[in-house]
């Protein structure tokens, strides 16, 4: 056969193997999908009571203005600042839709909204910011870049913008409980890592942190090449590796504070490893937390139920 007869047959076997490896790696994410059709479709959708806005700021951080998603409770009126609600920030995974990977396919805005109205959550507001950085696929693993070839771009100072500049802009725009034990911070995978390190590092700021599927030793390789480099030196490393520095340099604060860990005993070895050694490692320090292992795989259907079991445990361990 000529050149010519073959290209087509060759295209044909190259788009399959393509769907596959798509299909293979994005299979959740075509479940939710189809599930999340199923529900509309149906009628047995939530609706939401509460209210979902998006909104915009802009970040000295950063030096953008960022897209943020804000859920209010039922009852929120900005007007009334007699009462102050706790607040949770959301923080996605990589790679993923951004700050529409909690809301589309964790259904966060739906779970917390059930649980306020049958009365087994307080009031809550709820963040979703997006922290699309400056590594390949937008990653950011939540930490200020330190690449010399990135670290000066806008959107690479992202710890910074996560624990400096959003909650100041929340709490300007929304009428929030200001202490640290009513601001929690979780996220699933990256977001799970950029959670617990954040809130170790500003634990006057965030009380409380919940991870799902998290690992805790940063890991300089893959779609974070661009935000470490490809020689970050040991210190830098440690500075961000909660798995390191919770023994190196312990903080007094942390005992206020309350980690939530969750993983799926189906999910690959890190994050069973690292959850368990860290949870130990919490334990010796006299730092409160609790380790909820599931069945489930690295998938929302995991994180969308530990979402509910979280949101109950911090409100009863943490809220007044």
């Amino acid at each position: 056969m000529t050149l010519h007869k073959l290209r087509a047959p060759i295209i044909a076997i190259l788009a399959l193997v393509a769907l596959v490896v798509v299909l293979f790696f994005n299979v959740d994410y075509v479940r939710q999908n189809v599930e999340l059709f199923l529900l509309k479709s149906t009628g047995r959708m939530w609706t939401l009571r509460g209210e979902l806005k998006a909104r915009t700021l802009y970040s000295d951080s950063l030096r953008q203005t960022r897209l943020v998603y804000v859920y209010t409770p039922p009852d929120y009126d900005p007007k009334n600042t007699s009462r102050s609600y706790p607040t949770l920030y959301l923080l996605h995974g990589y790679p993923d839709f951004g700050d529409m990977g909690w809301i589309r396919y964790g259904r966060a805005p739906e779970v917390i909204d059930q649980l306020i109205v049958r009365k087994k959550l307080p009031p809550i507001i709820v963040v979703f910011p997006n922290a699309q950085g400056v590594g390949q696929f937008g990653d950011s693993e939540y930490v200020d870049a330190v690449n010399p070839a990135t670290a000066k771009l806008p959107g690479s100072q992202m710890l910074e913008y996560i624990s400096e500049d959003l909650p100041h802009w929340v709490d300007a725009h929304y009428v929030t409980d200001i202490r640290p034990s009513h601001r929690w911070i979780g996220g699933i995978s990256t977001g799970a890592y950029g959670a617990v390190n954040i809130a170790l590092q500003h634990p006057l700021q965030f009380g409380a942190a919940i991870s799902f599927s998290g690992y805790y030793t940063a890991d300089p390789s893959g779609y974070a090449r661009r935000v470490w480099g490809y020689h970050p030196t040991k210190k830098q490393l440690t500075d961000q590796s909660p798995a390191k520095y919770i023994t190196l340099h312990p903080d007094p604060q942390w005992r206020k504070s309350y980690f939530y860990i969750s993983y799926g005993t189906r999910e690959r070895y890190i994050y069973r490893h690292e959850a368990d050694l860290l949870a130990r490692t919490f334990s010796k320090l006299g730092v409160q937390c609790i380790v909820r292992p599931t069945t489930g795989k690295h998938s929302w259907d995991n994180w969308r139920d530990g979402l509910v079991d979280a949101a109950e445990v911090l409100a009863k361990r943490t809220l007044d």
